[in-house]
């Protein structure tokens, strides 16, 4: 969730420097986005098991894919989403099987995020987080009501609508308000997203991947397309704040752990997804982080506030209808292209 090529740059240099400078047995690199595995928690870790964390991060999925695929050597878990899971797997050569015997507390992670299609057998993938974006909006500021993705058209609205800095998090909305299915590859289907994205780009005033809340709490932007940790983030700062599970429907995602076919600290990458498949310690990264939870034997040490937030845990009604990504193939480049209009137009 970053800036690009300054990050990518940043971040390879980082990896090659702490990785020259210690020795495989106190090393452990992990690749994902910024903030998404709590700082406090790999404190904890370090001290604990005096095994050194290399953070890595990226921006998106796509960027992720691009870079690891050149140095699969370079990283050990990949925290990532879903369908670049099944993407990555598909490949072959990327990832290597996890052998859940190694990990004590592999039985801890809830069935509802098993044998899921990117990871059939579950054989790769430790689930960690899942959630949905969905419309956030400063009800003092907005001043026509928030109920559907259409209402971002609005021309009521213009520059005052901030979004996630995410090619299939905004296609996929633009699809939901079509009614089409979020992994859409059809030609005619995506020129008419391509139009009504172009028409959308005046009431855009940033993309932000990572912070679009910010947009909100500092006052630049009244409504936003956002995860739930996002929205959780700005209703707590601004107390008219609200946020509205979208009319069109909602996509989903679960995110996991996979290990690199070629990773260089892989018992230490045994010991650390143990160590986060801890009931305590899943729980407490859950809190930080605020995305829904993977993992059943977390339940007792989530604080109530958590539970009872609904931008985080899904209603069962609207979970029931929600949309996984899936690969979408030779239609990337398409969806590159569009997105890549998109973000260009006046």
């Amino acid at each position: 969730m970053m800036k690009r090529f300054f990050s990518l740059f940043l971040t390879a240099v980082m990896v090659f420097a702490l990785a020259g400078c210690r020795t495989a047995g106190d090393t452990l690199i992990i690749y994902t986005w910024e903030d998404y595995v709590p700082q406090a928690v790999i404190d904890d870790f370090e001290r604990d098991t005096g095994i050194r964390v290399v953070y890595a991060s990226f921006s998106s999925n796509e960027e992720m894919f691009n870079s690891f695929v050149q140095k699969v050597n370079q990283y050990d878990l990949i925290l990532c989403s879903d369908y670049m899971i099944e993407r990555m797997i598909g490949m072959g050569g990327l990832l290597q099987q996890i052998d859940s015997s190694r990990i004590e507390n592999f039985g801890n992670i809830s069935p509802l995020f098993q044998n899921q299609y990117f990871d059939p057998d579950n054989k790769y993938a430790i689930p960690y987080s899942t959630g949905s974006p969905i419309i956030v909006y400063d009800s003092a500021r907005v001043p026509v009501p928030i109920t559907r993705i259409r209402d971002l058209w609005d021309p009521s609205l213009r520059e005052s609508v901030v979004l996630l800095d995410d090619v299939r998090d905004i296609m996929g909305m633009t699809l939901l308000m079509l009614g089409e299915s979020v992994n859409e590859t059809d030609p005619e289907i995506l020129d008419r997203v391509r139009q009504e994205l172009i028409a959308l780009k005046p009431n855009v005033i940033a993309f932000n991947a990572d912070y679009p809340h910010r947009s909100i709490i500092n006052g630049d932007a009244s409504v936003g397309y956002m995860y739930g940790s996002q929205a959780t983030a700005a209703w707590e700062a601004v107390p008219t704040v609200k946020f509205v599970f979208p009319e069109e429907g909602v996509s989903t995602f679960i995110d996991g752990f996979v290990l690199s076919a070629e990773a260089p600290n892989t018992d230490n990458a045994y010991i650390f997804l143990n160590y986060i498949l801890d009931g305590e310690v899943s729980a407490k990264m859950s809190g930080i982080i605020n995305y829904g939870n993977c993992n059943t034997a977390a339940k007792e040490f989530l604080p109530e506030s958590f539970r009872n937030n609904l931008s985080v845990n899904i209603p069962d009604e609207v979970q029931a209808t929600a949309q996984l990504f899936k690969p979408i193939g030779e239609a990337e480049i398409l969806y590159d292209i569009i997105w890549t209009e998109f973000k260009a137009a006046n």
